[in-house]
């Protein structure tokens, strides 16, 4: 017997759901960049969920609504075709341990590649690194998670945030109008 909640009859209110979670994520991220003179435009649904667009380069987002681990991580960048003029960013609703450590090693070796320091210590800590994809198994994907990056957005606080982000950018630019409304109108 077919249930309610079964795929085929509440693809429409998840996919509702979901729309609306994608819809917060896509705002938050147009505030956060939209400032940078680099910045040309959002697309929507066009090779991922959305794309933000810059003068020599483009972000590429998936949204996600479940908790990216290791193996889901793994899958996810399986999918990503390697370009360096492109990132390609998950946003989430949870980020699981391991993976949120490996992103910190991921930092703490793009500070190194981007210091003074010589090169054979650069190498040292790309190998570093390496060693703790191969531990993941995850090595072969070495370029991918380097021009990649999961963030967290929850979804119980991504309406909040985008009318903290929203409500910042106004009030920097001294543009006052009904925030609500305004963010209404930018869904729509």
């Amino acid at each position: 017997m077919k249930r309610y909640f079964d795929k085929e009859f509440t693809g429409g209110s998840d996919n509702a759901a979901g729309g609306l979670y994608q819809d917060y994520c896509a705002l938050i991220c147009l505030f956060q960049y939209v400032g940078d003179t680099r910045f040309e435009c959002l697309c929507l649904e066009e090779e991922n969920d959305f794309c933000i667009l810059f003068k020599n380069h483009e972000i590429s987002v998936q949204v996600k609504k479940y908790t990216i681990n290791i193996a889901k991580a793994k899958s996810l960048l399986n999918s990503v075709i390697f370009d360096e003029s492109k990132k390609t960013v998950f946003i989430s609703d949870a980020i699981g341990d391991r993976l949120r450590v490996l992103q910190i090693r991921k930092k703490e070796l793009l500070n190194a590649i981007n210091s003074p320091r010589n090169e054979k210590t650069k190498e040292k800590r790309k190998d570093d690194f390496r060693f703790e994809l191969q531990k993941h198994k995850i090595e072969n994907l070495y370029n991918n998670f380097l021009h990649s990056e999961f963030k967290y957005i929850g979804e119980e606080i991504a309406k909040t945030y985008l009318y903290a982000i929203c409500g910042d950018w106004l009030y920097t630019r001294r543009i006052n109008v009904h925030k609500e409304n305004f963010i209404n109108h930018l869904q729509v």
